[in-house]
């Protein structure tokens, strides 16, 4: 059983739908990469604007990986480089730490 704590500061608020778009497919493949590969019990997710930023920050207690191997041929799927692309074709900024034993963070980050 996987816990997902989810909060935000934007209730009910829309944006540009392109970033719409983005944050929700990159937080559906971080939730699913947490329950399916890392064995996380608890995902927290927070989403908020401050000004005319928002933010999308994930956090699991999963067993973590190597983020060397993310842009490698060695990596398996294709999830976290396409947030990547994803990210950046609405002019965000996606950075993801994680290593083995420690879980994972990501944050994205776009303009209001």
């Amino acid at each position: 059983t996987v816990t997902v704590d989810f909060r935000t500061n934007m209730e009910g608020e829309r944006f540009d739908t392109d970033k719409e778009v983005v944050l929700y497919r990159a937080a559906c493949e971080l939730i699913n990469n947490g329950m399916k590969h890392s064995g996380a019990s608890k995902i927290e997710i927070d989403l908020h604007r401050h000004q005319k930023i928002i933010t999308l920050q994930y956090l699991d207690n999963g067993r973590g990986f190597d983020t060397t191997l993310i842009s490698s041929e060695d990596s398996v799927g294709m999830g976290l480089p396409n947030i990547e692309t994803r990210v950046r074709s609405v002019d965000g900024v996606f950075v993801v730490e994680s290593s083995r034993g420690k879980g994972t963070s990501a944050l994205i980050r776009v303009d209001y």
